[in-house]
């Protein structure tokens, strides 16, 4: 009689550990799915920043920040209530208020990681980076093109903070016709980048060289040309300061009318109708 109940002991203990595998396997899963929806979000939001000029472009780059921040705080919420084991669970712990901003440096890269090598191939693809190469290349791809769209993002915010307001003020009926072919050039301008896809790598020395002929052009209008010049003779204004070999196209623009359109106003300003590029305001 006192052998039973020994017998009968492990059983509850093993249909437990039991239990715990379907548990684990639907948490990944819910988890899964919330990862593949916000990278959706984030993929659209992407294709918008790089549609978008000007005060759009900033609002947009802004809107995609805010965005990336709420998906951080998600997950974070949904492995706190869901008690997720092992690696992730791991990885959440050492958020504490010291470490808070290094934590939301490094979430991503254990977000990029935690996909499988399919995944992370269609989100190379999305952001028109290669996707060959082992899943370690994919995700060094990865953080590496978020990292150069936060300095971009960084840099744009700090050179054209006051576009948007100085857009407002000299806003009119004449604009909103421009804002029409505007609107017609972006749609151009999309198609343009879905074919000329680049990598991270070329997309950093393109910005690094729209940087310098932004800088030469902007002393070209305030010391050589106070009252501007037609955008066809910017290569030849620039051959006179020694900024030789300038083409739209080394700075991922089409038409060197699309490189002027597309800066902010602290360097230049673009007369459309006229053709003219004129001193910043």
């Amino acid at each position: 009689l006192e052998v039973q109940p020994s017998l009968r002991r492990p059983a509850p203990k093993a249909s437990r550990e039991r239990a715990t595998v379907p548990m684990a396997d639907a948490n990944h899963a819910e988890r899964s799915k919330l990862v593949q929806k916000q990278k959706q979000q984030r993929a659209e939001l992407e294709k918008k920043v790089k549609k978008s000029k000007g005060a759009m472009k900033e609002a947009a780059q802004k809107e995609l920040e805010e965005m990336e921040s709420k998906h951080e705080a998600e997950l974070v919420e949904f492995d706190k209530g869901q008690g997720l084991p092992g690696k992730e669970a791991a990885e959440e712990k050492p958020a504490a208020p010291a470490a808070a901003a290094s934590e939301g440096q490094n979430f991503r890269d254990r977000q990029w990681a935690g996909l499988s090598k399919k995944e992370l191939e269609e989100a190379c693809s999305e952001r028109g980076l290669g996707k060959k190469g082992s899943k370690e290349d994919l995700v060094q791809k990865l953080i590496i093109f978020h990292q150069e769209l936060k300095s971009a993002t960084a840099v744009a915010a700090a050179s054209g903070s006051a576009a948007p307001a100085k857009a407002a003020k000299d806003s009119d009926g004449s604009d909103e016709e421009e804002d029409e072919e505007d609107e017609e050039d972006d749609e151009e301008d999309a198609s343009d980048d879905e074919v000329d896809k680049v990598s991270a790598e070329e997309a950093a020395k393109q910005f690094e060289r729209e940087k310098k002929v932004r800088q030469a052009v902007r002393f070209l209008l305030t010391e050589k040309c106070p009252d501007g010049f037609p955008v066809s003779e910017l290569c030849d204004k620039l051959a006179s300061i020694k900024v030789q070999g300038f083409a739209p196209e080394k700075l991922g623009y089409k038409t060197v009318e699309k490189f002027v359109k597309a800066q902010p106003e602290k360097y230049l300003r673009y007369d459309k109708k006229t053709q003219m590029v004129l001193p910043p305001k």
